[in-house]
């Protein structure tokens, strides 16, 4: 009516506390990696030592995400969203004042506990709560406000670069996203996920949330599957799947998922100060870093609003794939013959990230829960972030002391020939789910269907 506000609509308000949850996440993710260049000299740490403190956070992410996924069982998703925020807060608080090793090395794991968990509950709920010819879409922007705050964390570590407390300050301001996140969780308009409300056993609530994110004839269609649906699977019903598509699905889900890990732009992403400041100075580092960051953003959300929905998972993640082999073979070439950064080392480095965003920083998002039946898809994708966190992990702890060791382009050569394997995997096992109802995904991984192209 006239004089009176719009009401903020329930798939509105859902979006907006997943944007802002993965701002959040993305701006600790930017501004350790300016920050780590500046605290190492200041509190003398070792290549080994920063080794550990950047892979204990990817660690710590994969224990998490099935900490998320079975406390979104438990509590509910928003209950379970609320405790990451406050795991967000807490790290990002103690890093700021750290004044050793130790304490930086707790922060990272706290900090870790959080991403990961929070990673699976939103790719959980929104899942659940995005229309289906929408869900690719609605899902991908997780990753595209993920480099938003990522973007965010390199502007900052540019403009406070060199002030008192410089990283202090690029550490502790990460403790306010979480706190704007937590002031949109708690709007009355934010709907909790339907399917756990009818997990439950509310099934006329169910329906009214349901009739607020979707359409009618799709709500009463989900709201049937739902009730033909199977309970939700054990741990050890997840890990030893019964029915060859149930392994298939399952192959795929975590698969993709670590392939997006393989990739090594978690990675690279935390380091690119460092990697950067070994040819120019710190502060030119940081701002090459945010304009790279920028870059990601125009191509993930031409990604995420124009392509994803229209040409396919798997096809955009096969493009994806063969970009990063190729320009990580180009950035092992430029550093083996010592090539200027500009333009050589960045515009190789602009189409990693580039080639990166077009699929395989968005999609698997997505891809690990669509695979998935019903049954296993919460633990199913905490389960494939757990694997591609390890893997994340284990590169980050080894990056320095591989770099350290054997150079760089050795390093960037490595990653291009397990990408390519990555690439192989992809073509061979990750079929189309686009357009694909989350219930049908029996009939896909079972009928035997020609792989589309």
């Amino acid at each position: 009516m006239q004089g009176q506000k719009m009401p903020i609509s329930p798939s509105l308000a859902a979006r907006i506390v997943t944007s802002v949850t993965a701002v959040a996440d993305g701006y600790d993710m930017g501004s350790i990696s300016g920050a780590i260049v500046l605290l190492q000299k200041d509190i003398r740490l070792s290549s080994g030592e920063v080794g550990l403190i950047m892979g204990v956070a990817y660690l710590a992410m994969g224990i998490g995400a099935p900490i998320g996924g079975t406390g979104a069982d438990w509590l509910g998703r928003k209950r379970t969203l609320a405790l990451t925020y406050v795991l967000l807060m807490v790290a990002s608080l103690m890093m700021a004042f750290a004044t050793c090793f130790t304490h930086l090395f707790v922060g990272r794991v706290i900090l870790g506990l959080g991403i990961g968990a929070g990673f699976a509950v939103v790719s959980t709920y929104m899942t659940e709560v995005s229309p289906k010819a929408h869900r690719g879409c609605f899902v991908g922007l997780e990753d595209f406000f993920l480099v938003t705050g990522i973007a965010l964390g390199y502007v900052f570590n540019y403009l406070l670069a060199g002030v008192a407390h410089d990283w202090r300050l690029m550490l502790g301001i990460g403790a306010l996203g979480p706190v704007v996140a937590m002031t949109f969780l708690m709007m009355p308009q934010l709907p909790e996920s339907p399917r756990w409300v009818m997990l439950q056993g509310r099934r006329e609530e169910a329906m009214m949330l349901l009739n607020g994110l979707v359409s009618r004839e799709e709500a009463d269609q989900m709201v049937q599957e739902w009730e033909c649906a199977p309970q939700a699977c054990t741990w050890l019903e997840v890990l030893n799947p019964q029915g060859t598509w149930r392994r298939k699905a399952l192959v795929a889900s975590v698969g993709v998922g670590c392939c997006a890990h393989l990739a090594g732009v978690p990675v690279v992403n935390v380091y690119l100060g460092r990697i950067l400041a070994s040819d120019i100075s710190a502060r030119e580092g940081f701002l090459l870093s945010a304009l790279v960051a920028s870059s990601r953003l125009l191509f993930i959300g031409c990604t995420v609003f124009f392509l994803i929905d229209r040409w396919g998972r798997r096809r955009l993640l096969l493009i994806s794939c063969a970009g990063t082999v190729l320009s990580l073979a180009m950035l092992a070439y430029a550093y083996h013959v010592e090539a200027p950064v500009l333009p050589w080392k960045l515009a190789a480095l602009m189409m990693y990230f580039i080639s990166y965003s077009v699929g395989l920083a968005p999609i698997p998002f997505i891809y690990t829960a669509e695979a998935l039946p019903t049954d296993m898809r919460g633990k199913g994708v905490s389960l494939a972030m757990l694997v591609g966190r390890l893997v994340s992990a284990s590169l980050s702890s080894a990056f320095p002391l591989a770099t350290d060791a054997f150079g760089i382009h050795v390093v960037f050569a490595t990653m291009a020939i397990v990408n390519l394997g990555g690439l192989l995997f992809i073509w061979g096992c990750a079929l189309e789910t686009a357009g694909v109802s989350l219930e049908e995904v029996q009939c896909l991984f079972g009928a035997g269907k020609k792989i589309p192209p």
